[in-house]
């Protein structure tokens, strides 16, 4: 969803950590706020992104549960796919910062939206990315840096009868999240 859209309309999205008994969620609410990237005149279908402002990250991070386990880089941190300053493909250029890192396997991603035509999207074994970027001062007033978190998959896409709160949750592995935040704590 475009942050934007998101400050024209009211939207506050949230970002809700849960420590389950087998497994870590991530849990996007407030979705329902703002309007689809768009892609040449096409939705967006293969990821799913959101930021956080860098100076935001770094005061709500101390509130992130801690892990329960040991990071394990070797198994979940891999280099970055995308050079700084390419552009999305098909996209507007991304001022990339700081290429951080992608973590791998997310093991599930249930995305639900009540967009017109409203649909459940899930993937499994999806790739977290992760960069700091520049985000324009066409939203923001002034450039700004925000840490960016792109979700890639394969999507398996099924219509809803009606619309559902747009939310997204991510499921992680203890590994996978304590990695994830041993990387958080250094940016």
């Amino acid at each position: 969803m475009a942050a934007r859209s998101h400050r024209q309309e009211g939207g506050n999205p949230r970002l809700t950590i849960s420590m389950l008994p087998d497994e870590v969620q991530w849990h996007l609410t407030d979705l329902e706020h703002g309007v689809p990237e768009t892609v040449g005149g096409q939705p967006r279908s293969d990821r799913v992104d959101f930021y956080f402002l860098y100076d935001v990250c770094k005061s709500v991070f101390p509130t992130f549960p801690g892990p329960r386990v040991p990071p394990n880089a070797l198994a979940h941190k891999f280099p970055p796919r995308h050079a700084p300053g390419t552009e999305r493909r098909g996209g507007k250029r991304v001022r990339e910062e700081t290429a951080i890192c992608r973590f791998s396997p997310v093991t599930r991603v249930d995305l639900l939206s009540q967009q017109p035509p409203a649909f459940r999207a899930d993937a499994t074994a999806a790739v977290l990315h992760l960069d700091i970027e520049t985000g324009p001062a066409s939203i923001y007033g002034q450039e700004i840096l925000e840490v960016h978190f792109g979700v890639e998959g394969n999507w398996n896409v099924v219509p809803l009868p009606s619309p559902v709160p747009s939310e997204a949750i991510l499921h992680l592995s203890d590994s996978l999240y304590a990695t994830i935040y041993d990387v958080l704590s250094g940016i």
